[in-house]
């Protein structure tokens, strides 16, 4: 099956970039309807998901788990299971304005929860299955 229009794009997005697909991304799960929604998409997206919305709750309960989903990436067909929690985020956006508070880790760390499902278990070193030093300091 062709597509009917090249919709991707030859060069790589820039962080900015990216961190505005994940805000867009993380109002339209907050406001959808249903209760459960399925994400499918890049590793490396997700990789940066969850590196971005781990929240200090999240940290708390698996630090391990939090550091290796922020710094390794799922395997083709893996499958995460997630809780996002928006209260906290809520409550910083009234009390500081959208443009402040979206500067704040409160605001952004909604991932409360997350196990790896289905067999999943996160990629080996090298390679880009895991970021190196020059990854994480751009």
């Amino acid at each position: 099956m062709e597509v009917e229009g090249k919709w991707w794009s030859d060069v790589a997005e820039s962080k900015a970039e990216v961190a505005a697909r994940v805000s867009e991304l993380l109002w339209q799960l907050q406001f959808a309807p249903e209760q459960r929604i399925i994400l499918v998409g890049h590793s490396h997206f997700f990789r940066e998901l969850f590196k971005a919305l781990s929240s200090r709750k999240f940290f708390g309960r698996d630090a391990s788990l939090a550091k290796r989903l922020g710094k390794k990436k799922l395997p083709n067909g893996g499958v995460a299971a997630v809780e996002l929690n928006f209260s906290e985020r809520d409550r910083v956006y009234a009390m500081f304005g959208e443009e402040k508070a979206a500067k704040l880790p409160a605001a952004t760390g909604v991932l409360d929860w997350a196990e790896l499902m289905l067999g999943t278990s996160l990629g080996g070193k090298g390679g880009d299955d895991e970021l190196s030093e020059d990854d994480d300091a751009e």
